[in-house]
């Protein structure tokens, strides 16, 4: 059954470069020292907002080591690690379990590909079955071209690993979270 996450405040962040297009941590450090002081409690980092399909893998590893250092269990961490693809998002998923300081993983409808509901359960249910950490379903069809139906979404709610906000103010489940 899926299990809440503990956090009032989750801030998609943005990734930050610098003028030579390297992902800029000393930005990246002030704003999320400025979030938390704000108020947040937890981040998404390497999503949509993050800018991760724009990023190396090598990138991301070392965008996620750096902000769960910068983040020092000060808030909830959630990392991008969804693709395309079921074996490199799990495979994915599970380096990026062993990254200290990050919590839970995001992990996308498949994009590009366009699955029906029933690959959809398919594709979390390997990830769920296979992977070393909790993980949130991110429904986003503008960029996805595919919408999780809330059937598909409360089937998927029975698998260990998944977890949802505690308050869902956005679109990672549902179009309307008072549903």
């Amino acid at each position: 059954m899926a299990t809440l996450i503990d956090a009032d405040l989750l801030t998609a962040i943005v990734t930050p470069f610098d003028e030579n297009k390297k992902i800029d941590f000393d930005s990246l450090k002030k704003l999320t020292n400025y979030l938390i002081d704000q108020g947040c409690n937890g981040f998404v980092i390497g999503g949509t907002t993050g800018e991760t399909p724009t990023l190396t893998h090598d990138e991301k590893i070392e965008l996620y080591k750096q902000f769960g250092q910068i983040v020092n269990g000060r808030a909830v961490v959630i990392a991008g690690t969804g693709s395309n693809n079921t074996a490199e998002t799990i495979k994915f998923t599970n380096e990026v379990a062993e990254i200290d300081g990050i919590d839970y993983a995001l992990v996308v409808v498949p994009p590009y590909n366009k699955p029906n509901q029933r690959s959809m359960v398919a594709h979390f249910t390997a990830v769920n079955d296979n992977v070393k950490m909790p993980f949130l379903i991110y429904n986003i069809p503008g960029r996805t071209g595919v919408r999780m139906e809330k059937e598909t979404v409360v089937q998927l709610s029975q698998l260990d690993n998944i977890r949802v906000p505690a308050k869902l103010d956005s679109q990672f489940l549902v179009d309307d979270p008072a549903d």
